[in-house]
């Protein structure tokens, strides 16, 4: 036999494949073993009765069955493998060297997998199994796949609905739940009842070229749901095969929600340009409150320099003027001695002292700025709170 079609096997399922043999004559079952295994099968188990076949399948679940019809006991084959296929779905393949036609009838209501003859013949073996493994395999991929696309049906946005000749015979939850109906309520339906008068045309003439083959792009059309409102849906469907009949699979995009949607972005949209603007401006008006208040302290700071410099001059010129007034009081005192010169002399010292404690007064001191300190040691010698003219009388 050609190799292709266990390549098929391998390439659709993880190799090797598990096989039980069921048979109750031990040499026969051992020659099946070597050759099984000689292919690149693995035998788990060997049996010699109905009722451990059925227990071994339950344990181990294997690929497939390769049974005896005959079996000695009270449970024959046939009705072990009818057990084993309506409790676990494992094919099922017979061996047979003869039977009486009610036996071979039983073995065909059985739907078994295959029907192998004894003596065996290797390239027959051989192309039962690899078919029945490659049927059980694509069945399970198919199997995958609807269990899939049930899932994705029931997580899907979109209302999805399976038509036969116009009438609805399946719908998903977004579905029910945009249209308002129950399940039962919908599968009675004719997808034209939901229509709006105005859209039936339209949609009328959709489903007759859907069901034709012809591909058809989205349509917008009008359907009611169960309050009388209309929704505003986009409509695309194509033709398929579902449980072995033609069908036609519809899927209907509610626009209503997404215009909603479309009309609250744009209004988020304008209100965020709105507060990005003022932003703007409350950042252009901190820029230039900023640069007022920089050129403000720039001027505090010249004018605190110009007191400053002021006040060193002043208290330079009291000092030359306590100075020179000090020399001449000392020269007055020693030419003038009568008792009048010396009261006059007196009311001068009373003056230069008095004058003396008015120049905080005369003279104000000036707060340096912060860090201006370290500036202004060398303007005096005196601290800030020092600040004073110190006359000798």
């Amino acid at each position: 036999m050609s190799p292709g079609i266990e390549h098929t096997v391998r390439y659709l399922t993880s190799s090797p494949q598990t096989i039980v043999v069921v048979e109750d004559e031990r040499i026969a079952a051992e020659d099946l073993r070597r050759r099984l295994e000689s292919w690149g099968y693995r035998v788990q188990a060997i049996v010699a009765s109905g009722e451990e076949a059925i227990r071994v399948a339950e344990a181990i679940r294997p690929d497939l069955m390769l049974m005896d019809i005959r079996l000695k006991g009270p449970m024959d084959g046939v009705e072990a493998a009818r057990r084993i296929k309506s409790r676990m779905n494992i094919p099922v393949v017979f061996a047979a060297s003869f039977s009486d036609p009610a036996t071979l009838k039983r073995a065909q209501l059985s739907e078994p997998s295959g029907l192998i003859s004894k003596p065996f013949d290797d390239k027959e073996i051989r192309f039962t199994i690899a078919t029945a493994l490659a049927k059980r395999a694509m069945e399970r991929q198919i199997a995958e796949v609807e269990e899939r696309y049930r899932r994705l049906l029931a997580m899907s946005s979109d209302m999805v609905m399976l038509l036969r000749k116009g009438r609805i015979v399946h719908v998903n939850n977004a579905a029910l739940k945009t249209l308002g109906y129950t399940l039962n309520d919908l599968l009675r339906f004719d997808l034209h009842r939901l229509c709006t008068p105005e859209s039936a045309p339209a949609l009328k003439l959709i489903l007759g070229e859907i069901e034709s083959g012809i591909p058809h792009s989205s349509v917008e059309i009008g359907i009611l749901n169960r309050s009388g409102s209309v929704l505003s849906v986009v409509l695309s469907g194509e033709s398929c095969v579902a449980g072995g009949e033609p069908a036609t699979l519809i899927i209907m995009t509610d626009l209503t929600g997404r215009i909603s949607a479309e009309a609250e972005a744009a209004r988020f949209a304008e209100e965020l340009f709105d507060a990005r603007s003022e932003a703007d401006e409350r950042a252009f008006e901190l820029v230039h409150a900023h640069r007022e208040l920089s050129e403000l302290r720039d001027a505090v700071a010249e004018e605190r320099t110009a007191q400053r410099i002021m006040t060193a001059k002043w208290r330079e010129e009291i000092r030359a003027c306590a100075a020179t007034v000090q020399s001449s009081l000392s020269r007055c005192s020693d030419h003038l001695c009568s008792p009048e010169h010396r009261q006059l002399m007196d009311e001068i010292g009373r003056a230069m002292h008095l004058l003396q404690q008015a120049i905080p007064a005369i003279v104000p001191t000036v707060t340096p700025e912060p860090g201006s300190a370290a500036r202004d040691t060398h303007d005096t010698k005196d601290s800030p709170d020092r600040i004073s003219v110190r006359l000798q009388l």
